[in-house]
């Protein structure tokens, strides 16, 4: 894969779907968590013996890590593992949260590229074809992982006498970091429109290859923009995250049936490959961790 000469940081991919259970009340949501977490070693090892069933061409773990939170039901993590696929090395895990009714219950795959140690000409930044190509690999196979954890979900409701989810909706998240010039200041200060890039697009940094990323074309005006964003639907999240290692970044979001697809940008300026990979990271996760209190 091509990283040479480009803009954006590794991507990171999650794939998440949204599954009903009808009447599980809290005591049985916490059991069904519980036994998530007992059978843990049992997945690490069908991960390890048969990586092909789960999409992959290899699986090595990174930790044995298995734990559980509480947010809006019972959240399970589990341990990170490296792997391969198709030419493509990752960093990858799976949570899988357990929430009582009327909430609805999800399964979240993240799945981060990964350059491998060996190869001396790796690069911080990649081509947006190369990412492009990256969310086009890795989208199939997150969703083959995420069918093999929701087979693990049902079975343990199964075992409680729960009964069987079924998948409702699937939302994708897909997140590079770059730098998007005036526009890090602007989002910082809530001061950001969309209009003000194609004025003076010199000033935003990727924001403008970005845009050719999600709309599949340059986009010279603010006319054209509008358009293609109705013609697709597309609408536009702005994220801010305060703190110790405040964040800023916007997300296209895109609604067909069953699914929805958001595509984001961090600013970061830093060329680290792992800050880069981070703040995609974190950023998307802050993302799940908002998204998933509203379903």
């Amino acid at each position: 894969m091509e990283l040479r000469d480009g803009k954006y940081g590794w991507p990171v991919l999650r794939y998440g779907r949204v599954v009903s259970v009808i009447d599980i009340d809290p005591r049985a949501a916490n059991a069904v968590a519980d036994m998530l977490v007992c059978d843990a070693d049992r997945i690490e090892t069908r991960l390890k013996e048969n990586p092909s069933a789960f999409g992959y061409e290899r699986v090595t773990f990174v930790d044995r890590n298995c734990h559980k939170e509480y947010r809006e039901g019972a959240i399970v993590h589990y341990p990170r593992y490296l792997a391969s696929f198709d030419g493509v090395d990752i960093e990858a895990t799976a949570s899988v949260t357990v929430c009582p009714s009327p909430r609805q219950g999800k399964i979240w795959q993240r799945t981060s590229y990964q350059c491998n140690g060996k190869n001396q000409s790796c690069s911080p930044r990649m081509t947006e074809e190369a990412v492009l190509k990256f969310f086009e690999k890795a989208i199939p196979v997150s969703a083959k992982s995420a069918g093999k954890w929701l087979a693990e979900y049902n079975d343990a409701l199964d075992r409680q006498s729960v009964g069987k989810v079924k998948g409702v909706h699937t939302i994708t998240i897909q997140t590079v970091a770059a730098d998007l010039g005036l526009a890090g200041e602007e989002l910082k200060s809530r001061a950001f429109k969309m209009i003000s890039v194609f004025k003076d697009p010199k000033r935003y940094g990727s924001l403008p290859g970005f845009l050719h990323m999600v709309y599949g074309e340059d986009i010279d005006n603010y006319d054209r923009y509008n358009q293609l964003s109705e013609q697709k639907k597309c609408e536009w999240v702005a994220m801010s995250v305060l703190g110790e290692a405040p964040m800023v970044g916007l997300y296209s979001r895109q609604r067909t049936n069953g699914r929805t697809n958001l595509i984001g940008v961090v600013h970061e300026v830093n060329d680290e490959p792992a800050v880069l990979s981070e703040r995609a990271r974190a950023l998307s996760g802050r993302l799940v961790q908002e998204i998933g209190p509203m379903i």
